[in-house]
């Protein structure tokens, strides 16, 4: 995709094991960053899915130096992978947490200590389904794409945007500030949770 003009809907890490059973480079790739282990819980390796997503980039886009192309991959509880090329010919890699984080016992409870994260649903206290928590994050991504052209903040609106598809069975409820007449959902205003992203990614920068 290029800023601005997505080409194809976003991927999630997971969805590459439909093309395991095709017999063509794409599935091999896809294959190395998926094990299991002995209780039958799926692994993601992190640093793999990165070196896949910059294999698209490179071999899916023509460099022709313009900026603007990426690759975008939801990857539900870690986050969104971002992998963006800029006209020095530099691929910038930019992993966006989820809005909601595990806690603490929770990520120890998950680490393995050999750099994969096991893909369960964090136990945040305000996570409730995360049914529909993806396709919010590309309306997110999507109206943020069109408004700033960065991929990396449109990627922070789609984290916002699923986070509050997270918190409740069915859709988010929409309100109005009595005060400022903003329009909330849940009780909050879409940019006052942005910037509360924001402001955590600096400080934990």
């Amino acid at each position: 995709m290029r800023s601005g003009k997505p080409g194809f809907p976003l991927p999630r890490h997971r969805h590459g094991r439909r093309l395991l059973a095709q017999p063509h480079r794409t599935g091999r790739l896809f294959r190395v960053f998926f094990r299991r282990d002995k209780g039958g819980v799926v692994d993601v390796d992190l640093k793999l899915v990165e070196g896949l997503a910059t294999t698209v980039l490179e071999s899916g886009f023509p460099d022709d130096g313009r900026e603007g192309r990426s690759v975008v991959i939801r990857a539900a509880e870690h986050g969104s992978l971002v992998v963006a090329a800029h006209p020095s010919s530099c691929v910038r890699t930019t992993w966006c947490p989820a809005f909601y984080q595990p806690t603490k016992q929770h990520e120890d409870d998950n680490n393995d200590g050999g750099g994969a994260a096991a893909a369960t649903l964090p136990r945040h206290p305000n996570l409730v389904d995360p049914t529909g928590a993806g396709n919010a994050f590309l309306g997110g991504f999507a109206i943020g794409l069109q408004e700033i052209s960065d991929p990396v903040r449109a990627a922070r609106y789609g984290t916002v945007a699923a986070g509050f598809a997270l918190e409740q069975l069915g859709l988010p409820v929409l309100g109005e500030d009595p005060r400022s007449g903003e329009e909330v959902w849940n009780g909050c205003g879409a940019f006052r949770r942005l910037e509360e992203y924001e402001s955590r990614l600096e400080r934990n920068a």
